[in-house]
């Protein structure tokens, strides 16, 4: 019994802390077109550096500037989202990609779609990727293929 009480007493501590690192506004995501996706591609956010270039001196492939979708929810905060002040897309998703499509040389085309059926989406071929802080699932990995996880 002491161990259900002290258990109980661990996560409510757990919870109260976690709450208190909550924001206190979350800002409301846009809504996705009929068919949970947008039609039009979310702008990208400026890179903060100079691109470094693919290629084989930095054992990187050089995708030749080419367009790789990535479907994003811009609801989940901080990975993907719409910055109340700016109306532009934020997140750390956004800065990743950024970052990765500026050493490989190719463009990243975000799209707005619906939680509900992304990952789908992405193993039909409709998306390049997906960015949305997917956590890795078995059944997820038949789907798709997932980068090394951090």
């Amino acid at each position: 019994m002491k161990k259900i009480i002290w258990f109980l007493t661990l996560l409510t501590a757990i919870s109260m802390v976690l709450a208190a690192c909550k924001p206190a506004a979350t800002p409301t995501p846009a809504q996705p077109a009929a068919g949970g996706e947008s039609t039009q591609p979310t702008k990208a956010p400026e890179p903060t550096q100079a691109p470094a270039s693919g290629g084989e001196e930095s054992g990187l492939p050089d995708l030749g500037g080419r367009e790789v979708t990535i479907a994003v929810e811009n609801a989940y905060l901080p990975f993907n989202y719409i910055d109340p002040e700016t109306g532009e897309p934020a997140g750390w998703d956004y800065e990743v990609w950024d970052e990765i499509c500026a050493r490989i040389n190719c463009k990243p085309v975000y799209t707005e779609a619906a939680w509900e059926g992304m990952i789908q989406a992405v193993a039909d071929g409709q998306f390049d990727a997906a960015a949305d802080g997917i956590t890795i699932t078995p059944d997820r990995a038949e789907m798709v293929d997932f980068s090394i996880g951090y």
